[in-house]
This record gives structure tokens, sequence and C-alpha cells, in this order.
């Protein structure tokens, strides 16, 4: 008896959210792509990435299942794809044919890469997602608007019922495809394929339609700023409820609606740049004033994760899309809070401060990264950047209060770095086990160079370290590419040789250093700093 009135209560349940689907849409139009569809509300539009050709559109959200094969929430996204059957990027310019289709960037090999797929397993497969697709078998094929039948095919997977404590198999990815002599049109969506899922993929498949391509109309950036090509590029991919703003040498794109917060950050990501210009110029050739930087704000974490932010942290610099993506850590959801306590210490600005730092040496050194002690550890001394605003100026850097609370634990446990160890690290290294503590000494390290740069009677051999270092890492990097005969064009060369590369720089600026004493000095100064 109450087995057969719980299945009336989730029939009836399901029936609601069915009938609920097309008062609780959104019309989503894009004239330049030739699409329209209704996707429901409980997915939220999201940017896809810059180097994103095949996806066109995407849409992420939080679902609650309440299904006799998994009861819980899980994350669920569905990706409007067009996937041209010959090879190459689907839209936008590649790599230049011919001699010169060696020597594109990093950007653009990734860009040929993620979007060279023919079909939808290869579409998944090199977007890291399950790509053993088979056909749905006997089920009734769905039609878009248009009257015209998918091509259905899914793939399985593993899921954990939380519930039950057992792993069940089911769909984890269904596309619904229309396909032509040219391409493949339509969706692919993620997720278990249960209801509530299920229903809301399919009403938005049935209202998929081709309509007749057009100019899209998109805000353009103000005339007076440079590079409106790139600045315009990155206002087409724009999706409901993001905006973009221009300074002179970035471009802002924001869903936020903290205009305040928005002001601050714009200001000061002009005010850094000039100050990450003056403690570190750039190496000869680079003009800086021809690099305009795009940087992303997201407001909520879940909009972060969407996007692809890494779980645990507050932003980060994508060299290979080339953009700075950073969340609004104030208004984070508890949830997020739950999962990574450590989130609560971190502000949004300094953030900002640390991973722009980042965004800058890839211009203004040459796409090579400096090691991770001094990469990781200037970018923690600029997050201690106090700004005034109105004199346009850094009034002081301070100590990194996140970083020195690590510093004063690890002098309870009496665990201090070995610095000769801590300076050979590559970033693999650096990243992995007690990477906390890197980051702490990787701060204060670069910290204490700076201090003794400030300070009248401070060691001017120690207070030279910085400099010579990055002279050092520049000279050698020099020298190698001449030896190889690298073509100017060529900016992936690096990439394999960076280790190498950082080695030989370390060498060259601590080959006649007393390491002990230094070592020495530097943690008695630690011991000293208060918090």
């Amino acid at each position: 008896m109450h087995a057969r009135i719980r299945t009336a209560v989730t029939s009836a349940l399901l029936l609601a959210f069915a009938a609920a689907l097309p008062a609780q849409r959104d019309k989503f139009e894009n004239l330049a792509e030739g699409y329209r569809v209704f996707v429901h509300k409980s997915i939220k539009a999201v940017p896809t990435e810059p180097n994103e050709q095949q996806a066109i559109a995407k849409w992420s959200g939080s679902l609650e299942f309440k299904d006799k094969l998994y009861r819980g929430n899980a994350d669920c996204t569905a990706l409007l794809v067009r996937i041209k059957k010959q090879k190459g990027p689907t839209t936008g310019k590649g790599p230049a044919e011919g001699d010169d289709a060696e020597k594109g960037s990093v950007r653009d090999d990734a860009i040929t890469a993620r979007n060279a797929g023919t079909s939808v397993e290869e579409f998944l497969k090199l977007r890291g997602l399950p790509s053993d697709m088979s056909s749905t078998g006997d089920e009734k094929a769905l039609k878009s608007k248009d009257g015209v039948a998918y091509v259905q095919s899914q793939a399985m997977g593993q899921i954990f019922d939380d519930r039950k404590r057992e792993m069940n198999a089911v769909p984890v990815v269904r596309s619904y495809m229309l396909e032509d002599d040219q391409e493949l049109f339509g969706i692919v969506a993620i997720g278990p394929w249960l209801d509530p899922w299920k229903d809301l993929v399919e009403d938005m498949a049935k209202s998929l339609q081709r309509t007749q391509l057009g100019a899209e109309e998109a805000e353009s950036s103000a005339s007076k700023f440079g590079n409106q090509e790139f600045r315009d590029a990155v206002r087409k991919k724009l999706v409901k409820g993001w905006r973009a703003f221009d300074t002179e040498h970035f471009i802002f794109v924001t869903n936020s609606k903290d205009s305040a917060l928005i002001q601050q950050i714009l200001v000061d990501l002009e005010l850094m740049r000039l100050n990450y210009i003056e403690r570190f110029p750039p190496v000869a050739g680079v003009n800086l004033d021809e690099v305009i930087s795009a940087v992303r704000f997201c407001s909520t974490y879940d909009d972060y994760e969407a996007y692809g932010g890494p779980a645990g942290t507050g932003g980060y610099w994508n060299f290979v899309d080339e953009e700075l993506v950073l969340v609004d850590m104030q208004t984070l959801d508890p949830r997020a809070y739950k999962k990574n306590p450590s989130l609560k210490d971190i502000q949004v600005l300094d953030i900002l401060y640390h991973e722009a730092m980042h965004q800058y040496f890839f211009y203004a050194n040459g796409n090579l990264a400096p090691a991770s002690w001094f990469n990781e550890g200037y970018g923690e001394v600029f997050a201690g950047a106090v700004p005034d605003r109105r004199k346009n100026e850094i009034r002081k850097i301070d100590k990194n209060k996140f970083r020195l609370a690590v510093i004063k634990q690890a002098q309870k446990s009496g665990n201090w770095p070995d610095l000769q160890r801590l300076l050979r690290m590559t970033q693999q290294e650096f990243y992995g086990q007690g990477v906390l503590l890197n980051y702490a000494f990787g701060w204060a390290f670069c910290f204490f160079l700076d201090e003794q740069k400030k300070d009248p009677k401070g060691n001017k051999q120690w207070a030279a370290i910085p400099d010579l270092y990055l002279e050092n890492l520049r000279k050698v990097t020099q020298q190698k590419k001449e030896q190889l005969k690298v073509d100017d064009k060529d900016k992936k060369w690096l990439l394999p040789l960076q280790d190498q590369l950082q080695k030989e720089a370390y060498e060259a600026t601590f080959k006649s250093m007393d390491l002990a004493a230094l070592q020495k000095a530097w943690i008695d100064e630690m011991k000293s700093w208060k918090r």
C-alpha cells in the first residue's frame, strides 16, 4: 500500500515538473550561429572557455534526483555543439598554414587540438568526458522544433547512490544530433540520465530550432582603447547576465552586480600592472602597450566551478587560454565554505594581485615562468599590496597575513625548510606534498629579500637576488634560443625546456652564495615576525 502511494506521489511530482517546464524556461537565440532554444531556469547559462569553438553555448546547474537508482544532488551540464565533419576548428581562424603552422603559440595549439573532433565521440574524448557512445536502441526518436528527427546516442557510467550505498549503472552522457553532409548540430547532456534531468533535456531538444543566419548584435568596446579585434572577440562569447568593461590594458567580464567591487578591480588592475612593471621591467623587445589581458570575475562559486575553476581555489591564471579567472569570495555559498574551510581566509583582491602578476609575467617574460619559489612567492608578496586609489599608487606592501599564519604554525613545530631544496624545486615538486608550506616559505623568502633591498643596512648581495635571478633566467633563455636557432614566431619551444632553464638560472644566481648564512638569517627573521 505504502509503495503504491509513494509511486503515485512521485509520478504526480514528475508530471507537475514536466507541466511546469514551458512556464519556467528562458529563450536563447543567436543569429550568428543560427539557433533558437528554450532552456529551463534550473540551469544557468555559463560562458564557454576562450579556446572552445565546437561548444557554442553551455548551461549548467546542480539538480536534485529522487530516482530509485540515485537519490541526491548532481551537477548537470548541457552543451549546444556544432561539429564539422572535416578536421580543423569549427569557426574562427586557426593557425596559419604552411611553414609557420608549427610555429604558433601554445594557445593556437590548444584551439586546434580541442576543436579537432569530427564526431560526438571525438568531441567528448578531447574534453576528458565519457566517450564510449552507443545507440539508444528502440527508443522513440525525438524531433527538433523544425520536425527533424535526432540521431540519439549515450554513454554509460557508474553513479554512487549514497542512500543505498551502492553503485548503479546509468547513462551519464546523452546526445541529440541533427546530422547532414557537413556537420553535426545538437545537444550533448552530461549528468545522470534520470528525471528531472531527462525531462529537462528532452524539452530543450524539442524546442531547438535552426534560424536564418544573420549578424549578431554585440556591444562594442570603446574605440579609444587598443586591440579592438581581441576585445570584440571576448564580447562575442558573452552570455545572458554577463557584461564586459574596458580599461586601457584589460578587458574585464563579469556577472557580478557589485558595482563598487567592480570599480575597485578595474582601478586595481591598472594600478598593479604599473607596480609589476616598476618592480620587474619586461624583457627587451616586449611592448606591453600592445598586450590586452582578459580577466573574468564570477559572482558565485557555482559559476566559478561550472566555468572550470579548480575546487578550493579563489582564482587562477590559465596560460593556455590566456585568461585570468576570479570568484567573489565575499558572496560564497555556505556549501563552498563547508567543503573548503580555508576559503574563509581568502580575499578576492589578494587573489587578484597574485594572479595578475602571473598574467603580467607571461607577457613580460616572453612566456617563460620563473621558478615557483619566485613566481608564487612574489605573487604572494604582491597579494599584500595596500592601494591608495585616490593617489593612484600602492601605499605599501604589507605582510601576507594568510601565509604568515602558516609560518608561525611551522615555527611552533620547528618545521623550517631547506632553502636549497626550495630554490631548486620544479613546479611539479612545489605543487606536490607540502604545497601549503611551499607557498608560505616562497612568500617569506621573497618578502625577506625585498626587505633587505628597502633597508639601507640590508645585505646588498641578498637584496640583489630577485633581479639577478630574473636577469640570469632571461640570459640563459636567449642563449638557448640562439643555440637552437628558434624562429621568433615560435611561441612553443620553451615549454619542454622550462625546468632546465630554471635550473641553469638558479645555478648562475646562487653559485657563489653562502646559502647556509642566507638560510640562517632568513629563518631568524621569520622567527621575529609578529602576526
